[in-house]
């Protein structure tokens, strides 16, 4: 019995250690693109250039060179891209996947969330405001100190307030938010759609979306409807013939 007893309580303990590993993995992040010159410094204080396909961890803190970019995926479907000379600082990012926080210190984020759950919460923050999210599309652009923060939302919605709580915004698709240190700002306003074409790290967004398992291949144009069904009734004509001549 004893040796039963060894065998199954082992078994046990690999089934809960394989299930943590999925739990992390389900939550994972990863550089899918990196393009220029990235850096990632590791909660341990290391600095590494950061190469496509890497895994990030909370702690981590990363920065983007002069006419470089950085998309990270998460396995929820999630995706942050960085533009040019931008730092993001991952603050909470649990296997768990419950909760994310993130710092900007500096430069443009585009994040696309998937719709959370009511107990998972999304939050990325500036030196002067908060901005947290249930499943939306938003950039946020800080200016470290010298300038004013930005947040643009494009789908779903976004809350902002300040990091004494003494404001809050709500902002809607088509609206943004100026936010400056100390001043208690005026409200959301809509953006000119125009504008976007401007803005370096927007262009590559929308030059370059973001890929999902679900996404069709767009390598190749599509064929119209029906257009395969026309290409194919010549060749079932030519056969029927030949058939018919007893060729």
């Amino acid at each position: 019995m004893r040796p039963l007893f060894a065998l199954f309580a082992t078994l046990l303990l690999c089934t809960a250690a394989l299930a943590q590993g999925d739990v992390a993995a389900e939550r994972a992040m990863s550089a899918s693109i990196v393009e220029g010159t990235v850096t990632v410094q590791r909660g341990d204080g290391s600095a590494q250039p950061l190469a496509q396909g890497m895994p990030l961890h909370e702690g981590d803190v990363i920065q983007t060179g002069a006419d470089s970019r950085l998309e990270i995926s998460m396995n929820d479907g999630s995706t942050l891209r960085l533009g040019e000379k931008a730092k993001l600082e991952l603050r909470v990012a649990p296997p768990t996947g419950k909760a994310f926080a993130a710092r900007l210190w500096l430069g443009a984020v585009w994040a696309k969330v998937h719709k959370l759950l009511q107990d998972e919460s999304f939050h990325v923050e500036t030196e002067n405001a908060v901005a947290g999210v249930r499943g939306t599309e938003f950039l946020v652009d800080a200016g470290g100190g010298s300038r004013d923060d930005n947040l643009r939302v494009y789908e779903g919605s976004v809350v902002v307030r300040d990091h004494g709580s003494e404001w809050t915004h709500r902002l809607e698709p088509g609206y943004e938010l100026s936010v400056r240190r100390g001043v208690r700002p005026d409200g959301p306003k809509p953006f000119d759609p125009a504008s976007e074409r401007q803005h370096p790290l927007m262009r590559w967004v929308r030059e370059r979306p973001v890929h999902t398992p679900d996404s069709p291949d767009r390598s190749e144009p599509r064929a119209p409807k029906g257009e395969h069904q026309n290409r194919e009734k010549p060749a079932r004509r030519q056969r029927f013939l030949e058939r018919l001549h007893g060729r």
